[in-house]
């Protein structure tokens, strides 16, 4: 059976009877029987043009891993359209680049329910692409900390520890709107020009508890 490309084919059962094997564009496709996803190959080949759709216009994925397992997903949408599987999750590393967020490939694998595709094979070019960003960033994240410190109510500031990336959040609404904040703001902004981020970090929570240390008094007294 075929249709957009795609060609579907029944070949049986596995060996140990526990999944369903149908053959998509030449390959062996072994369909999990406990999640009773295979009806007909008709039904598999429609699903198998969604599928195609969902990763070139970076739709709903989940739906299909759901019903077919990851495992038996990832191997689908690996034969049917390695190109949109590889720009979809390029597609989510360049989101976060964009917001300025770190990326762990086995997170980002993870929450698509791949995380049995890399036990199966940590060689796989998926997260050996997600990894590449992932390296690039340590390098670039930490050169824009100076950008990051001009905005008066959220830092976000990278370091490299061991050779991986860290952050550190910096949330400034717990100093109130007016004077205080910008005080708090200018002197954290001044230590930063001397300091690491874990001991400019440091003096951010002491700070903070000297804030609420005082609010809580105010609040006793009133």
């Amino acid at each position: 059976m075929t249709n957009d490309n795609i060609t579907v084919e029944y070949i049986g059962n596995s060996e140990n009877r526990l999944h369903n094997v149908c053959c998509i564009n030449g390959r062996e496709i072994y369909i999990p029987k406990r999640l009773d996803a295979f009806k007909s190959c008709e039904l598999l080949l429609k699903d198998c043009i969604l599928i195609k759709d969902a990763l070139k216009s970076r739709g709903d994925i989940m739906q299909f891993i759901n019903k077919y397992g990851g495992l038996c997903a990832y191997a689908i949408m690996e034969t049917i359209a390695p190109e949109a599987l590889t720009n979809y999750f390029k597609a989510i590393a360049e989101d976060k680049i964009q917001n300025r967020e770190p990326i762990y490939p086995r997170k980002i694998m993870k929450a698509y329910k791949l995380n049995n595709v890399i036990d199966r094979n940590p060689d796989n070019k998926i997260i050996a692409m997600l990894e590449g960003y992932s390296e690039s960033l340590i390098n670039i994240y930490p050169q824009f900390n100076e950008r990051e410190i001009e905005k008066n109510d959220y830092w976000r500031l990278y370091y490299t520890q061991q050779n991986s990336l860290r952050y550190i959040n910096f949330n400034f609404e717990c100093f109130g709107n007016g004077k205080l904040r910008n005080e708090v703001l200018s002197l954290l902004k001044a230590y930063f020009e001397f300091n690491t981020v874990d001991s400019l970090y440091r003096l951010y929570k002491d700070l903070k508890t000297a804030f609420d240390i005082m609010s809580c008094k105010n609040r006793c007294w009133n």
